[in-house]
């Protein structure tokens, strides 16, 4: 059973439910019940902050923050490395969320990432944040655009206009190699970029410069 009440944006619905725009209940499956600790974005806005993600599936996320979100608005969860979900809050209950995923996730596979990574003792690579112009090119143009982090594996750059950008990209700056990469997420206002090679410490410090 579903209810919704407009004026409060509140929306109650069985945990195993994915709710979409329309107030549709659709079936989760492969639901991963779990606790971690998450960075939140608002997309298009300046609002980011933590969040405990509670339940993950192909297509749903439920997690709770403190950050003051209204049902329809469009978020981003780092799940850490390179996992960025893109989503809408579709649902709240005081504190507790839940979001509908724009694009399908593996739960599984990301767990069992994570789980990779700290058994073979790993670490993330340092992401350095930035403000620096940079031209993206793509295979049919080229823009300006403005970097937001770098590491040697991949960076982040915003988008100054909608684009239907996919696939492979170079990345250039001022006193700096031209960097190849491929796209691996893009929300309406930001895209991430994996190196095609990672990206040597020296070259690292130019960016940064």
């Amino acid at each position: 059973m579903s209810l919704s009440i407009s004026s409060q944006h509140l929306i109650i619905a069985p945990e195993d439910a994915h709710l979409l725009r329309n107030g549709q209940i659709c079936e989760v499956t492969e639901r991963i019940q779990l606790l971690k600790l998450a960075r939140l974005e608002k997309v298009g806005g300046r609002m980011s902050g933590l969040c405990v993600v509670r339940h993950l599936s192909p297509n749903f996320v439920s997690f709770d923050t403190s950050l003051n979100l209204r049902s329809g608005v469009d978020v981003v969860l780092d799940m850490g490395g390179i996992t960025r979900l893109h989503g809408q809050v579709v649902g709240r209950i005081k504190n507790h969320y839940q979001m509908a995923l724009t694009e399908s996730c593996d739960p599984r596979r990301i767990i069992l990432d994570e789980v990779e990574i700290k058994g073979a003792k790993k670490s993330r690579k340092a992401r350095f944040s930035i403000a620096k112009p940079i031209a993206v090119q793509t295979k049919f143009s080229v823009f300006p655009s403005k970097l937001l982090n770098i590491s040697t594996r991949g960076a982040r750059f915003s988008l100054d206009r909608p684009l239907n950008m996919f696939g492979s990209v170079k990345i250039s700056a001022n006193g700096c190699n031209v960097v190849a990469g491929d796209i691996t997420w893009k929300s309406s206002s930001e895209c991430g970029v994996k190196f095609r090679h990672e990206m040597l410490r020296d070259e690292l410090a130019r960016w940064l410069a």
